[in-house]
């Protein structure tokens, strides 16, 4: 993920956000959890090996409850 994927373009979020495994077999999954006191705001995500285009990629809203 770019700094500039997240919400105030934190380097360091983006980073800890990120999977960096690649992911081979069918049913595998990650899961990424976004802090607690991360920014609200929209998350914008990609798959590294395949981000062509606008081929696998996504974004998520996160909003306080």
């Amino acid at each position: 993920m770019f700094p500039e994927a997240v919400p105030g373009g934190d380097k360091a979020l983006a980073d800890s956000l990120s999977c960096k495994k690649l992911m081979m077999n069918p049913g595998q999954t990650h899961t990424t959890q976004i802090p607690a006191d991360a920014p609200e705001g929209d998350y914008k995500f990609y798959c590294a090996p395949h981000r062509t285009g606008d081929s696998y990629i996504g974004e998520l809203t996160s909003k306080a409850p």
